[in-house]
Order: C-alpha cells, then structure tokens, then sequence
C-alpha cells in the first residue's frame, strides 16, 4: 500500500495510522484479511509490503517498533511464508532504518527497504508534487555539485528562498563520497544487526536536469550499491525518472549508467588531427562518448561528408575524411549518432595554392589549382627566382573559393628553384617549382581557364572572369616570407 498523496485524490494513510487509532486497527485488519487472499500465490515470486514509502516524522519509532510489529504478526497469521518488505520512516529514508529493532520484529524473512532521491533539490528539480514552490521552481541543478557549478545557474532561477538553498547545496559539494555516506547508514545498520537490505528505488527527474550530470548520478549510487552488494531497482523505468521515452526509443546514456550498455555517460566529443585544414586535405574525425553500436554520419558545412561510421564497444569511432571544396573561414563538422547524440567541432578553412605538376622547363605550362578563398576573391598569380618575380595573371576565384588555370613558365628563367606565388588581399602562399630546362613553350597562347572539377554553371559564371595572360617584363622581386606549399597535394 502507498502513503497516496491527498492532492491527488489519495487519503494520507501514514497520518492517519499514526493518529486514528480506530484506522490502524483496520488497517492491521486488512492486511490480515489481504495477506490470506495473497498466500495462494507463491512465495517464490511475490514479497508482501504493507506500507510503502511510510512518514512518521513526528514519532517514528511508533511505526518501527509498535506498528510495523504488529502488521507483520497479522500477515504471518495466513502468509507465513512471504517474504515482507519493511521500510523506515521519512519515505523509506536510509538514515531511519535504525530506528527498527529486528529483536522487536521477531521475524527472520523480512527485508529492510531503502528508497534514495538525495540530494533532493537535484532528482526532483521542477517537481510540482513535492509541496515546495522552491524545488518547483528549480532549474538546470547539477550534480556533482560545486560552488562554482551552482553559480553557473543561479541566474535562471526565479525563486529568492531557492537560489539561498542552491548555493548551500553547492557549498555541500554533493558528489559519490556524500551519496555513499547517506546509503552506507542504512547499509552498516543492516550489516551490523544482520539483516537483510536492498533498495526498491532511485531515480532522478529528465525535464530539468542535465542528461549528464542525470546519469552521472544513477551510475554513482549502482556502483555504490553493487560495491555493498546490495540488490536494486529504480524508479522507474517510464515517467520522467526512467529511461523509456515511450517512443520506441531509450535514454542509452540512463541504461550505460545502469551497467545494462556499455559505453560512456560522459557528454559526446568531437576531436580533429587538425585544426586548420585546406579543401583537398584530409583529416582524422575522432568521436567519444557514443553508444556503442549505433551508427554515426558526420556533415561539413551543413552538407553530408564521409560514410557513416559504427561506434565501438568502448563508445568511441574514428573516420579519414577529405575536406570538399569551400571558401575561407570557420565551417562546422557535426557528427550525429543514430539515437540522436550529437557533437561537433569548428575547423579553419585555409586557402591553399596547388600545381598539377612541380617541375618543368621554361616556356612550358603548368596548372594552377587556388582552394579555400573568399567568394569572388581577386588573386594574382606570379612566379619568383631569385630575385626576378614575373606576374603571369590575375583572376577572380568561384563562389566556392576555388579556381584553376593554366600559366606558361617564363622564358626569361634559368633552371633552378622557383616559387610560384598566389597574393590576394589577405594572403600570400607559394609552391615550389623547379625549372628543370630551358625549352620551347607548348602551348602558343595559354589562356587562363576554369579548373575541369567544376560544374558547366559555375564555369560559364568564371569564364567571364577569365583574361589573357598579360606580357610583362620581369620585375626585382621585393624581399617577404612566403608560406610555401608542399609538392605533394595533402
């Protein structure tokens, strides 16, 4: 039977046992008549609890030691073989089990019942049945709790007596050593009158609690009572305190916690072997704290990139992934999870120069590859030797921040080591070219033309742009540092 909650419709039945003397002897009367209905069925599967969650505040050794006797007499009157459940007062409190004498009970097949929600302002923030406007009003309570964690969210609340109450509650730094100190006074009591013991409930709210810290909590008081060896349940497995969204789908992080999944509880990440990336390079995406199982796809720039990826057993995957052609700036790769986790990570977009071929004699071409500029960002390409620079062309890059052309080695150089040079307002990148002869140019008249990996659109949108490459006189190249490329594309 529940202590039902009078706003509901219910009839405080722990009051009235504890101040109608005429109830309670209708309610042992019950229970006798009850336990004689429940004896048909096998003691094996079915454990007698004649009050759950019972209150007894202002006088709870009447319950422990006169009522709870006395109920447990009746029951055995016709079901002297069911195990009972007995639970201490102040709702199952672990801190009242020692307010039971088991030498008063007289009975050796009965557990002793423990139910933990503490701390309370953090499993049941936000909850409008508890009969406190401050713990309705509470929001986003962490656990562990810290100063400086509770600081973090005192702004959201709204209620003066709840904000004094949290900083407390920060100041008491709740963690797993607090947790497994309110448990361990109704675990040594146990052990120590040698008894048995378990907990029929725990839980914490989902609305306003962080899922995190929420798991954190349920994986802290598991591996407490499993340390003790003590047997649990929860509360519950639906409702706001479970981990069945009543949707055909589950909380994994709540059933990780459990020790019925493996994985991590810890918030999903997102790592990159590389910060700063050009189009064309490729990088290691590295995920933690996923499920193992479910599968992850990853975007860039809001477009799919890669192939999904399963996670492993310890909750982690890893994927090579080859960055598409975008224009400069910060992009976002996201990774998302089957069951709906979710991280991501900024990366830098840096413009990048390319040649299709790094050696080549004078007066011969050669293909210029630009990746990662702004939007119809003007460039000008030269090449330098020594401390000659020919400036071959200049071009507008696509709305992508990409373009290609083809330029013709001067006939003016000597062989040797040259750089080829892109300069836009921003920027200036080079890539190494080696004059290997002196030679005839094979291409009579190269113009500059868009790169062959874009779309005939966007081609038709740049060959506007597109000019012939002017005759110039070599120039003294002025004395800078010049970022250059390596040979082999990345």
């Amino acid at each position: 039977v529940h202590n039902a909650v009078p706003d509901w419709g219910g009839t405080d039945i722990s009051d009235r046992i504890q101040n109608d003397t005429t109830f309670r002897a209708a309610f042992v009367a019950f229970w006798e008549n009850y336990a004689d209905h429940l004896s048909q069925y096998s003691a094996n599967r079915l454990v007698i609890e004649p009050l759950n969650e019972p209150i007894f505040t202002s006088n709870p050794t009447l319950w422990t030691n006169t009522i709870a006797p006395t109920l447990v007499d009746a029951i055995r009157e016709n079901a002297p073989d069911h195990t009972i459940l007995l639970s201490g007062p102040q709702w199952s409190s672990p801190l009242e089990l020692g307010n039971f004498n088991p030498s008063v009970i007289g009975d050796a097949n009965v557990i002793y019942n423990i139910h933990f929600y503490e701390p309370f302002f953090f499993t049941h923030q936000g909850a409008d049945w508890v009969g406190s406007t401050e713990i309705e009003s509470m929001r986003h309570v962490p656990y562990p709790s810290t100063p400086e964690r509770v600081a973090a969210i005192l702004s959201e609340q709204t209620n003066a007596n709840a904000k004094d109450w949290l900083v407390g509650y920060g100041e008491e730094r709740w963690g797993p050593n607090k947790l497994a100190e309110i448990l361990d006074a109704g675990i040594d009591w146990a052990r120590a009158n040698n008894v048995a013991v378990m907990v029929t409930e725990f839980g914490a709210l989902r609305t306003w609690s962080d899922p995190v810290d929420r798991a954190r909590w349920y994986r802290d008081v598991r591996l407490h009572l499993e340390d003790r060896d003590v047997p649990w349940m929860i509360w519950s497995d639906l409702n706001g305190f479970g981990f069945d969204f009543e949707t055909g789908s589950y909380e994994s992080r709540i059933l990780i916690a459990l020790g019925l999944l493996p994985g991590s509880i810890e918030k999903a990440s997102l790592a990159t072997s590389l910060a700063t990336v050009s189009p064309g390079q490729r990088l290691t995406a590295s995920a933690t704290g996923f499920t193992p199982g479910t599968s992850l796809s990853f975007t860039f720039g809001g477009k799919p990139i890669g192939s999904p990826v399963t996670v492993r057993s310890d909750g982690s995957a890893s994927v090579s992934l080859r960055i598409p052609e975008v224009v400069g700036g910060s992009r976002a790769l996201k990774v998302f999870a089957s069951d709906g986790i979710r991280a991501s990570r900024t990366l830098m977009i840096k413009s990048a120069i390319r040649l299709d071929t790094y050696a080549g004699a004078t007066g011969s071409t050669v293909r210029v590859r630009l990746y990662g500029y702004q939007a119809r960002q003007p460039v000008t390409i030269s090449i330098r030797q020594n401390s000659t620079q020919v400036r071959l062309v200049r071009v507008v890059v696509d709305a992508t921040g990409t373009y290609g052309v083809t330029v013709r080695i001067p006939t003016s150089f000597v062989t040797g080591e040259a750089t080829v040079l892109a300069r836009c307002a921003t920027s200036l990148l080079g890539a190494p070219f080696t004059v290997s002869g002196i030679g005839q140019s094979n291409d009579p008249s190269p113009t500059p033309t868009p790169s062959p990996t874009l779309t005939a659109t966007v081609t038709a949108t740049i060959a506007s742009t597109s000019t012939d490459i002017p005759t110039l006189e070599p120039t003294p190249s002025p004395t800078e540092k010049v970022p250059v490329a390596s040979p082999v594309a990345a």
